[in-house]
């Protein structure tokens, strides 16, 4: 049996990124719902050709879902990074272990429980997109 909340969090998303005006296209690489969890990934082109890899794993029950496991990657059109949210557990001495952002040149703690999900950091990087024109 699958979890509704968990289906609905999903259909949220795939609405965000065909809404999404910085969004050119986008794929469903893996998408996986029981009864207790989700995982699902995605790849998707920006309009300026910048890569988005994301990856969430929930836990959800009727009244919350919780990310567990994130990895949200950004990177130019030429493989260059430009940032990656994480919780793997590495890099054990930064604050908040094990929430982090990757940079081509550095490594920083990171905690923003309202970013820490695919909607949410979907809007994160369509702001730092546009800034990002802006300085171009």
């Amino acid at each position: 049996m699958e979890n509704k909340i968990i289906i609905k969090y999903f259909d949220e998303i795939e609405t965000a990124l065909i809404s999404n005006i910085i969004i050119e296209n986008y794929d469903i690489i893996r998408k996986n719902i029981s009864d207790f969890d989700g995982k699902i990934r995605i790849r998707a082109l920006l309009k300026n050709k910048d890569l988005l890899d994301l990856f969430e794993y929930i836990v959800g029950n009727s009244n919350e879902l919780i990310t567990k496991k994130y990895h949200f990657h950004w990177q130019n059109k030429n493989a260059e990074l430009i940032m990656r949210w994480d919780n793997a557990p590495h890099h054990k001495g930064l604050k908040n272990f094990p929430h982090h952002i990757h940079y081509n040149d550095r490594i920083e703690a990171f905690y923003n429980e309202e970013i820490l999900n695919i909607l949410n950091i979907i809007k994160e990087i369509e702001k730092i997109y546009y800034h990002r024109m802006m300085l171009f």
